[in-house]
């Protein structure tokens, strides 16, 4: 065979081994591109399951930082609250806004679902030594069916700031101004603010004390005539620091007390549909024991008649309206305090016999622009402690007030031969322009606005703790001290 037929047999006969080899490789490519497609595929669900598992952790995460942000702001927010003066105020205003749960939905979507966090905040623990509170703080984020839940501790302690005391020898202390044209203060002269003739002497007052102004005052804080000067040599003392007195916390009335049964004395009707009516001669000198605390619509009183309250525990009554010709009397171990919605007019004596028993709370008016008027009778003992929301007061005749008497209202005045004595009255209107006229007697201290007296009036300092009153068992001249402090947020598992 020749060399020639030789190659042709040779190239003819590897003609059939190259096409399943071709195959083969195919096949080989097509399976490696399958499994690297796979792979990638398998590689990118998983990026995506891990992306979405992350995420919904920041979002559970992210709801604590919300949540513990907006508590320290209201921590912060209720410690300097001038209202707000000891722990069992504080945390009940803290814990109504933070023991609940919230959903925090502010999120951008994810995969065209909506991630939300739901935070739950729980009480763990009370310290009253510490005057400290600790909470647990859980969030479980949620994306579709993705859930991760994060959660830690943080605890919230409060200091009550220090409790409203007068300055030592106060006679009268007055924002603005002082005006004196006659009559006697037995005690010191406090202005807060400067201003020019901030405290202004006319005709010929007796002033016992130190006239205390302002640190770095100008020499015109003080007016008074040469003569008037040199003849009382006043000691003028320019070292008041500014100090700020707020009115205590004016509470919310009750809405829970009982009705009072319906009672008949003969044919009259004492007691009928909450009213009490003190209008029968078979009702002259009428005693009801408070039992229990009660509302009532009104207590009316005519021909000079009289209702004793016996009080053997301390008591509490609403009452709308008190008025009339007549007697308010309250007896007992007791003390009662009165509610009342509107006003006070009776002609005749409050509570003559005690001094420290009876404590009214007057609500706001119903025109806040046209304020009203709280006004003792003529030639009665007005015997009880008032603190108005928004009322003026005026004390007229020879009324002797005993208690203290606070408002928000515009105007307190004294006429008359008002005696206002017994261990001191204070009269506290920060707000208020103060008069005293006539020949009556303060004594005790006053914070007011402004302040002017003429005639023969007399303030006459007495010490006196406001914090043995209830109106003053919150209050104070310093804020309290809040602290907040976040622990560790870990995961907590599903």
């Amino acid at each position: 065979m020749s060399k020639l037929l030789k190659n042709r047999y040779l190239f003819k006969s590897e003609v059939g081994y190259t096409l399943p080899i071709v195959l083969l490789i195919l096949v080989f490519f097509s399976i490696l591109g399958i499994s690297l497609i796979s792979i990638t595929m398998n590689s990118l669900k998983l990026s995506d399951s891990e992306r979405k598992d992350q995420a919904v952790y920041y979002i559970a995460e992210s709801g604590t930082t919300v949540v513990l942000s907006d508590i320290d702001a209201l921590v912060d927010s209720l410690s300097n609250s001038q209202t707000i003066q000891n722990e069992q105020d504080f945390f009940a205003k803290l814990e109504q806004d933070i023991l609940n749960s919230k959903v925090i939905n502010e999120f951008e979507e994810n995969s065209g679902e909506t991630p939300f966090a739901t935070v739950t905040v729980k009480l763990l623990e009370i310290d009253e030594n510490l005057k400290e509170r600790k909470y647990e703080i859980v969030s479980k984020g949620e994306i579709g069916t993705r859930t991760r839940t994060v959660g830690g501790d943080f605890s919230v302690s409060f200091s009550a700031g220090d409790q409203i005391s007068l300055p030592p020898n106060l006679g009268v202390f007055s924002n603005d101004k002082i005006l004196l044209s006659n009559g006697t203060i037995e005690g010191n002269l406090i202005l807060n603010k400067y201003s020019s003739k901030g405290i202004e002497i006319s005709g010929n007052p007796s002033v016992k004390g130190d006239i205390i102004v302002p640190v770095a005052s100008g020499n015109n804080v003080f007016s008074a005539p040469t003569w008037w000067i040199n003849e009382n040599k006043p000691a003028i003392l320019k070292e008041h620091q500014l100090v700020e007195y707020p009115l205590p916390p004016f509470p919310e009335f009750p809405i829970n007390f009982a009705t009072m049964p319906n009672m008949n004395v003969g044919n009259h009707k004492v007691v009928s549909d909450k009213n009490i009516n003190i209008t029968s001669y078979l009702v002259e000198n009428h005693k009801i024991i408070l039992d229990k605390n009660y509302e009532i619509n009104n207590i009316t009183f005519n021909s000079n008649r009289k209702l004793t309250f016996i009080v053997n525990e301390d008591r509490s009554i609403v009452v709308n309206n008190i008025s009339g010709s007549g007697h308010l009397h309250v007896e007992g171990k007791g003390k009662l305090t009165i509610y009342l919605k509107d006003n006070i007019q009776i002609d005749g004596n409050l509570n003559p016999q005690n001094t420290d028993n009876l404590f009214i709370y007057v609500g706001p008016s119903k025109t806040p622009s046209v304020p009203k008027t709280i006004k003792s009778s003529s030639y009665a003992q007005f015997n009880a402690s008032v603190y108005a929301k928004d009322a003026n007061l005026e004390v007229v005749g020879s009324a002797g007030v005993t208690g203290h008497l606070v408002t928000g209202g515009q105007s307190v005045k004294f006429s008359g031969g008002t005696q206002g004595t017994a261990s001191g009255t204070v009269v506290f209107a920060p707000n208020a322009a103060v008069e005293l006229t006539g020949s009556g007697t303060l004594r005790g201290g006053v914070i007011s606005k402004t302040f002017k007296m003429d005639g023969g009036a007399k303030v006459i300092s007495n010490s006196v703790n406001l914090n043995e009153n209830p109106f003053w068992q919150v209050g104070s001249s310093e804020k309290g001290e809040a602290g907040f402090t976040k622990l560790l947020i870990k995961e907590i598992p599903n």
